[in-house]
């Protein structure tokens, strides 16, 4: 009989006279945890990247608007919007990270039977 545990999302045989919960490693499983981790880099990394957009757009706009024609007119409000968005946006980005990690290793002991 497999059941999938509730965190870790590890498909669990119970075997034995007691049925003893033991997590087993499948191919399923570990593309599973492949798929939860790039959906975690996506989600770390949009705010960023959807910040940079904002303002490349703004100077795009901007430079087209007045005709100044300089390359590295866009990296200093990019910088400064990547600082803010990590200042407002780091403490939730940290906790998904954190979340993320300690559900893997707290899976690694039943990955091991």
């Amino acid at each position: 009989m497999s059941v999938w545990t509730r965190d870790a999302r590890i498909p669990v045989r119970r075997t034995g006279p007691l049925h003893a919960a033991r997590a087993i490693m499948t191919p399923e499983s570990v593309l599973s945890l492949g798929q939860q981790a790039l959906q975690l880099a996506l989600l770390l990394a949009a705010p960023l990247l959807l910040a940079s957009l904002a303002i490349g757009l703004l100077v795009g706009v901007f430079q087209a608007a007045t005709q100044i024609n300089e390359m590295t007119l866009s990296f200093i409000p990019k910088v400064l919007a990547m600082a803010a968005t990590l200042m407002l946006m780091g403490p939730w980005m940290l906790q998904m990270l954190t979340e993320f990690t300690r559900r893997l290793i707290e899976g690694i002991p039943g990955a091991l039977h």
